[in-house]
């Protein structure tokens, strides 16, 4: 795959870039974001609390991985390179407890999209847009719902080479 200068990149599609609003989601969802930095990891909580969402913090992959054990998520966003371990240990420990959707928010996409199975959902650069995180976890979430992640492709910022 081509490298492609755009916002995002989805192993498997993007979604619409409907308004929150109008998305017309069921329910909220329970979220867990993960962060190293306490502050990036609040900001993100804040987003998506401001969303109408339940969102659990958490700042370490440790953590994270014991959160996903003992609690039930509609989705997980985490950061790629965490403190006491990288974001592949949270994604798989996400996707081995059911197929919530998991986006990974991080300044190194690059590395996280080369790392080996299993992929997280969408892969997203630092600095997020605030609107377009609410948006892209409520379109992953209502496709969950729907048994369904054959998304459309939206735009790319980056989309690194595979071999």
């Amino acid at each position: 795959m081509a490298a492609v200068a755009a916002s995002y990149y989805s192993p498997k599609a993007r979604p619409n870039p409907s308004s929150a609003s109008a998305l017309g989601m069921s329910k909220m969802a329970r979220i867990l974001c993960v962060d190293d930095e306490p502050h990036v990891v609040t900001l993100k909580c804040a987003i998506l609390e401001s969303a109408g969402h339940t969102v659990t913090a958490s700042t370490s992959a440790r953590d994270a991985m014991e959160k996903l054990q003992s609690n039930t998520y509609d989705a997980v966003v985490t950061d790629w390179r965490l403190g006491d371990a990288n974001g592949r240990a949270v994604v798989q420990a996400a996707k081995n407890n059911s197929s919530m959707p998991v986006v990974v928010v991080s300044g190194y996409v690059a590395e996280a999209f080369q790392a080996a199975e299993p992929l997280a959902d969408l892969y997203l650069e630092k600095p997020v847009n605030p609107e377009e995180l609410v948006t892209i976890v409520n379109e992953l979430l209502k496709s969950s719902e729907r048994g369904d992640f054959a998304l459309i492709w939206y735009f790319c910022r980056f989309a690194p080479n595979r071999s």
